[in-house]
């Protein structure tokens, strides 16, 4: 049997789950995977930190990714770094997936996604999902050093 590694992740609560207050249960909810805080500040993200943390969907899905970045940089977010046994897999598991449709019960995506942010996504239009978090080692690198890097 493997063990999963100690490793580091980040999260980002974007500013839906600022604005319906959040934070704290989303907080608490990767807590109780048995992972540790490590760093965490309040900020507003600027439309380059979004060209770094999307560039795919910049180039494949355009209209997306403006209301995205929009929504991202209109407001502010909590960013966290997390620690402990294989907390990439945990936490993307816990966020599920980018399609609220198809978000299973006990993820973030589903639990505590309003049925009025679905109805948006399901008619195609951007309206939220509350948090990211990146998907590999390669991103959670790129996206500590983005937040919690030199100047940050």
């Amino acid at each position: 049997m493997t063990e999963n590694p100690i490793e580091r992740t980040l999260i980002i609560i974007k500013p839906d789950g600022i604005a319906r207050r959040l934070a704290g249960k989303i907080l608490a909810r990767v807590e109780e995977l048995g992972l540790v805080i490590v760093g965490i500040k309040m900020i507003k993200l600027t439309p380059q930190d979004c060209q770094k943390m999307y560039p795919k969907t910049r180039q494949n899905l355009p209209q997306i990714y403006t209301e995205v970045e929009e929504h991202l940089t209109g407001e502010y977010s909590v960013v966290a770094i997390f620690e402990g046994e294989g907390a990439i897999n945990k936490v993307r598991t816990l966020r599920g997936p980018t399609n609220l449709l198809e978000a299973p019960a006990g993820t973030i995506r589903h639990d505590l996604v309003t049925d009025e942010t679905r109805e948006l996504f399901r008619q195609g239009i951007y309206a939220g999902n509350l948090m990211h978090a990146p998907d590999d080692k390669k991103e959670v690198g790129l996206e500590i050093n983005l937040f919690f890097g030199e100047g940050r």
